[in-house]
């Protein structure tokens, strides 16, 4: 079996590509390359090499591109999956009809969640046998799992991972912290800052430049270490935004409760193991914040259930397997 995966991380240096928290393509790749499948990593701007793929008996696009459109239209008779992740709001109509007729074409949909692929069949009309639930693998361990309190006076730390772009709507965090105890603090961790200088000035308005902390970029033990000094996770994004946001599964994955938007998979994500939001900007994060510290111990516990459980669910192994019997599958019906 050979298998092309193209994504718009390979385009990245192999040194760049060390320094940030493995995307799923790449953990895709690595995965089937350790199964001892024959795998070809290829950017989204290879155009013409993935819409004629001879030598590759599958096609796996991920993201909507121009990659992923040739890759549909491609006159060769092989099996093209496609994995759009998510999408950018709001899309324009060329996006759209971009999007739906990526979908219309490909021979397999992989979905990260069951919400996911509730809405991609009824939104494209897809029948179901063409839709696949397959969550992205995480590769944090649950043995870095521990019990956490909260110390009497003591500093209790809020923490975001991401990317600083309007959709993360990390302001909402920001513009939270007044109506919270002054010992609540923010750290900021990400690799894209885009909004940086913005948020900056937002919190010197707000005379919070000491309670918010811009860390920056952290992968491996030091982003694992982020999450094991944190006391909850914050994630509000806006709606259509987040599909199945691996930071969730890796907070998760640490025993850290959560507040997030109520978006894509997150709420079987998150579960009992915290408090949803709604993704508007105009409604406060500080009460739901203010439950989860209130009743610390029971979301505390609730949490380090959740990193048991999903330590299966998310596991890399259950991600390589599930994208094995899918291409397995694809190639014999293609055979009869």
């Amino acid at each position: 079996m050979k298998i092309l995966v193209a994504g718009g991380v390979f385009r990245h240096s192999a040194e760049e590509l060390a320094k940030r928290e493995p995307a799923p393509e790449v953990v895709l790749v690595d995965g089937l390359r350790r199964r001892g499948i024959e795998v070809r990593a290829c950017r989204l701007e290879d155009r013409g090499t993935v819409a004629l793929a001879r030598e590759s008996d599958i096609v796996h696009v991920h993201h909507l591109s121009k990659a992923a459109v040739l890759a549909a239209l491609s006159p060769l008779a092989r099996p093209f999956v496609f994995t759009a992740h998510r999408f950018a709001l709001p899309p324009t109509p060329l996006q759209r009809r971009a999007q739906r007729m990526v979908m219309s074409r490909a021979t397999a949909v992989v979905c990260l969640s069951q919400v996911e692929a509730e809405q991609t069949t009824s939104r494209y009309r897809l029948p179901r046998s063409r839709v696949e639930v397959i969550p992205n693998g995480i590769g944090i361990s649950s043995d870095v799992c521990r019990p956490r309190r909260l110390a009497p006076d003591g500093q209790i730390i809020l923490l975001f991972v991401g990317q600083l772009i309007a959709m993360k709507q990390i302001h909402r965090v920001i513009e939270a912290l007044p109506d919270l105890p002054r010992q609540v603090v923010l750290r900021l961790v990400y690799h894209n800052d885009e909004l940086e200088c913005r948020l900056r000035e937002r919190a010197r308005a707000l005379g919070l430049l000491d309670r918010v902390t811009f860390v920056g970029q952290r992968s491996g033990p030091e982003l694992v270490e982020e999450y094991r000094r944190a006391h909850l996770l914050v994630l509000p994004s806006e709606l259509g935004y987040e599909c199945l946001p691996s930071v969730v599964t890796e907070g998760l994955l640490t025993g850290l409760p959560v507040v997030a938007s109520e978006v894509g998979g997150v709420p079987d994500q998150v579960r009992d193991a915290g408090v949803l939001v709604s993704p508007s900007s105009s409604v406060s994060l500080a009460p739901a914040i203010t439950t989860v510290l209130q009743a610390y111990e029971h979301f505390a516990n609730r949490a380090l259930a959740r990193a048991r459980t999903a330590a299966n669910d998310y596991s890399v192994d259950h991600m390589i397997d599930r994208h094995l019997d899918l291409y397995q599958r694809l190639m014999q019906k293609g055979e009869m």
